[in-house]
């Protein structure tokens, strides 16, 4: 039998209003790099919030504190029903085999995740340049 598998959150920062361009994005790959810099993010911000189960450890005090500076935020999980999932403004759910290691540790690849952000950003920008567009 493998080892449990150990859960990350990976949260990506989209800032920007709805009405303006996205200024930058980032990745945060810890709990400390959202606390650290949580000062950054305002309420026209956006975040996506990416979690294999949803009920990772510390998620519950990174969900208050983002709910407490008012920014808004996207769940993407593999499980329906989930922390995460119940507090977000929207979901995505999103496929991720779990695999055996030669080691036997259970593990999940995260490349679908990657790859529907990846989809989200680039259809946001087509559509932000046709907004644009069609304004002139």
């Amino acid at each position: 039998m493998g080892q449990e598998q150990h859960s990350s959150i990976w949260p990506m920062m989209y800032s920007g209003s709805y009405g303006h361009c996205i200024k930058k994005n980032q990745v945060l790959r810890s709990k400390r790099d959202l606390t650290d810099g949580i000062i950054e993010f305002g309420e026209d911000d956006l975040l996506f919030i990416i979690s294999l189960s949803g009920e990772s450890k510390n998620l519950d005090e990174i969900i208050q504190l983002v709910k407490t500076r008012h920014i808004k935020f996207i769940s993407m999980t593999t499980l329906r029903n989930n922390l995460l999932a119940q507090n977000a403004m929207f979901n995505i759910y999103v496929s991720s085999t779990p695999f055996l290691l030669y080691n036997k540790v259970d593990n999940s690849s995260f490349l679908p995740f990657y790859i529907v952000a990846d989809i989200i950003v680039r259809k946001f920008s087509e559509w932000k340049v046709n907004q644009l567009n069609n304004r002139t």
